[in-house]
């Protein structure tokens, strides 16, 4: 196969975004590809070969282009890309389209893929207040922000050659609105990758002083609006004192959470920062239970697959998530976890208790939900099923 250019652009780092990590390196396997991003590290070029390059650029953050005027703030790097010297363009999600449709029209050849993690539009419901006098103007600008938004996305999509999405429920939204094919490519593990990560010792027991009998409970991730944790702390207070939480990740919610365990007394939740993918596979993997208890504070929550599910899953561990389309679909696939019915403080805890009330069928899905991610649930299976749908489906496509 002949040896193909691509250029990649997104809003975050490589090191801690595992679904650019994993497509990078996928495609660096026949293809050169520039990864430009808005923080480059110096230990990010260790997980690429030599078709890797990545270069950072400047994100030009006003409060406006942050909350109105999203494309703008990628300005920069339109600058630093030669569109004719690229096969083809990824962009990840809305805010990174402005500029990739901006670019093919310099070059009409340039393959343009938009990879679109969610609904991005509807999430601006979290950009403003909506609470108290502030949503005097917070909700006026999100509603009309969200109508400006819909359309010029719709119209930007009007260029893309390739769009990609995170599971069927997005895909088939969607396609509704765009009137035009979407492939699926799941946030599923690397095997390859997760095989090489180091096994060391159990850190719940060596760093927080837990012993083997405490049932612990992890949560991975953004600490964000939206993520079912204020709930779930309030859970912790009525749990007995062996369930132990562990809050791993960072986000604008934090600073409140470890406010609300302190208002609380609690001594069973824990906050832990942000850590690399092979430290942070080590806490899952020493998990009981994994949890992912999203709001359907908006459409792109309601329909969304955490990545984390497949995260604990590989790891062993099952997974309690909210009772939404795409949790109940894996667990339909897997039968490797529960799904909490509500938000409700005793019906978390109820939840919580009935995970470990059975341990004969809590084992058997701590055994289906690693032997899913094995045999059907992860990035190989899925990478080459997508590259199989697009080369069907589009004569033209970047990767004949």
């Amino acid at each position: 196969m002949e040896c193909r250019r691509l250029a990649l652009i997104f809003q975050g780092t490589v090191n801690t975004d595992a679904r650019v990590r994993r497509e990078v390196e996928s495609i660096s396997k026949f293809a050169k590809i520039d990864v430009f991003s808005t923080d480059v590290r110096s230990e990010d070029g260790q997980f690429f070969n030599n078709n890797v390059k990545l270069v950072q650029f400047k994100l030009l953050d006003t409060w406006f282009n942050r909350n109105f005027f999203f494309g703008k703030q990628f300005s920069e790097v339109q600058k630093l890309i030669d569109p004719m010297q690229y096969d083809s363009l990824i962009c990840i999600d809305y805010p990174t389209l402005k500029i990739g449709v901006e670019l093919k029209k310099k070059n009409p050849k340039l393959k343009l893929i938009y990879d679109s993690h969610e609904i991005y539009v509807e999430t601006i419901n979290q950009f403003f207040p909506r609470n108290g006098w502030k949503s005097l103007y917070g909700i006026p600008m999100t509603v009309i922000n969200k109508l400006y938004h819909r359309g010029k996305e719709k119209k930007l999509v009007s260029h893309v050659d390739i769009c990609v999405t995170v599971c069927d429920s997005l895909k088939w939204h969607f396609e509704k609105i765009w009137n035009k094919p979407v492939f699926v490519l799941k946030n599923c593990p690397d095997l390859e990758s997760l095989g090489k990560l180091p096994l060391r010792n159990n850190p719940y027991i060596e760093e927080y002083g837990c012993v083997e009998s405490d049932k612990i409970l992890l949560y991975q991730g953004d600490i964000n609006p939206g993520r079912g944790l204020f709930h779930l702390i309030n859970s912790m207070a009525v749990l007995p004192s062996e369930y132990k939480l562990f809050i791993l990740g960072s986000g604008m919610s934090k600073n409140e959470l470890v406010q609300l365990k302190l208002t609380l007394s609690l001594q069973n939740v824990f906050f832990i920062d942000r850590l690399p993918y092979d430290q942070l596979f080590n806490y899952t993997r020493h998990s009981h239970l994994g949890i992912s208890l999203i709001e359907p504070i908006n459409l792109s929550k309601k329909l969304s697959l955490p990545n984390k599910l497949f995260e604990y899953m590989y790891g062993g561990v099952p997974f309690l998530a909210s009772n939404l389309p795409e949790p109940n679909n894996l667990l339909k696939q897997s039968d490797a976890g529960y799904i909490c019915p509500n938000f409700e403080i005793q019906s978390i805890k109820k939840s919580i208790e009935q995970v470990f009330a059975n341990a004969e069928l809590y084992k058997l899905k701590s055994e289906n939900a690693r032997n899913s991610i094995i045999n059907l649930l992860n990035w190989t299976t899925e990478f080459d099923l997508l590259m199989k749908e697009i080369n069907t489906n589009l004569s033209n496509s970047y990767l004949q």
